[in-house]
């Protein structure tokens, strides 16, 4: 045991008999340095650490007070499962990885304790939120093990190393962590999911096919762009960047202004795209509502294919071709991984654990000779006016 761990020790196991009692401040750094016989340096460390355990509190210019007597750890019981759910409990890819989470933890002594963002807010609330919530699990005694939805926020970094000296184990889901952060991830296989979707509309015979992606630098996202990529490249077809479209970040306001905008471009084009792959089932959807307000047809005007199938509870499973998200096994795949971190008390090698995402084939796509023709700048703007 370290020197520091063992006087925090002392200290603690004084207060709990009651030889300094709260309300009391602590002898000063010189008297307590003397009868530990350590440096002043290191009782300084030593009252961060009970401050921090909230067992000391300490004002400006003054000795630190007790504010409360620690609690024996083998009194304590970590029975607290702790859940950070990106963006918000609303999102269904987030209530299904809810729904695997607690099928592994429902049965037995762990109970969830949940957070998620502030539904709609800007991104600094969100990141904040986010780095409060790490900070509250180094605090708090009963949490035995954390899965979180990363959301890609500075000083992440800093938090989850604070979550490592806290011997607290952590599972990522759905992205990766910071390429600093060695830890166990679940999530889809999404470079091979987008390979599969671009593969599908390139077997219909599209050749000019676009993605539109959202303003999110997380991997998932970065991912599905190489798998665009490298299906365009694997079949032969050159790569037009011009196809490549990123909604700015403006657009999270306006999302549907967004979309439209980027049809009137493509619409533009000499050789415009006979097919779109959109990063996600909202930017499809966005994209599909757009198309409606332009008079455009889908799939005879283009073929469009979404990421997630949002609409897997609608009777009929929508209309969308889609990738499939299995968001229930990836939160089933990451309890039981936290579960067995928790249980085995033993350092292993960080895995990343991908799992398989299958394509939903609806009515948004067809073959390229099921397209007309595109309707001109010219068409679009006469039935819009």
């Amino acid at each position: 045991m370290s020197t520091k761990r063992a006087l925090v020790e002392d200290i603690q196991e004084r207060i709990r008999l009651g030889l300094w009692t709260r309300g009391d401040r602590l002898p000063a750094e010189r008297e307590l340095a003397s009868l530990f016989g350590v440096s002043r340096a290191l009782i300084q460390s030593v009252v961060r650490e009970l401050e921090v355990q909230g067992v000391v509190h300490r004002a400006t210019n003054c000795r630190p007070r007790i504010t409360r007597a620690p609690i024996a750890e083998d009194h304590i019981r970590a029975d607290q499962i702790a859940v950070w759910i990106l963006p918000w409990l609303q999102d269904l890819g987030g209530l299904l990885m809810l729904q695997g989470i607690q099928s592994v933890f429902g049965g037995n002594r762990y109970r969830l304790l949940i957070d998620c963002t502030p539904a709609h807010q800007r991104r600094e609330v969100v990141e904040q939120a986010e780095l409060d919530f790490v900070d509250s699990l180094v605090r708090n005694p009963s949490v035995a093990g954390a899965i979180i939805w990363e959301t890609g926020c500075p000083g992440f970094d800093q938090a989850f190393h604070s979550l490592q000296e806290a011997n607290l184990p952590v599972v990522f889901i759905d992205r990766e962590p910071p390429a600093s952060i060695e830890a166990d991830v679940v999530m889809t296989n999404h470079r091979r999911a987008a390979r599969r979707a671009v593969g599908h509309l390139i077997q219909l015979g599209h050749r000019n096919i676009a993605m539109v992606v959202n303003h999110d630098r997380a991997t998932s996202v970065q991912d599905r762009i190489e798998g665009y990529r490298s299906a365009i490249l694997e079949a032969g077809i050159p790569l037009r960047e011009d196809l490549l479209v990123e909604l700015p970040l403006e657009a999270l306001q306006n999302v549907g202004g967004a979309t439209e905008q980027v049809l009137v471009g493509f619409q533009a084009m000499k050789d415009p795209p006979t097919a779109i792959f959109a990063v996600n089932d909202t930017v499809a959807l966005y994209l599909e509502q757009s198309a409606k307000t332009l008079g455009l047809r889908i799939p005879e005007d283009f073929s469009l294919v979404g990421f997630d199938w949002l609409m897997r509870n609608v009777p009929s499973g929508g209309n969308l071709t889609t990738i499939a998200q299995p968001f229930e096994d990836i939160g089933a795949t990451a309890a039981r991984r936290l579960l067995h971190r928790i249980e085995s008390k033993r350092d292993e090698v960080t895995r990343q654990i991908l799992l398989d995402a299958p394509l939903i084939v609806r009515e948004s796509t067809s073959h390229i000779n099921f397209r007309p023709n595109h309707l001109s700048q010219g068409d679009i703007h006469a039935k819009t006016s």
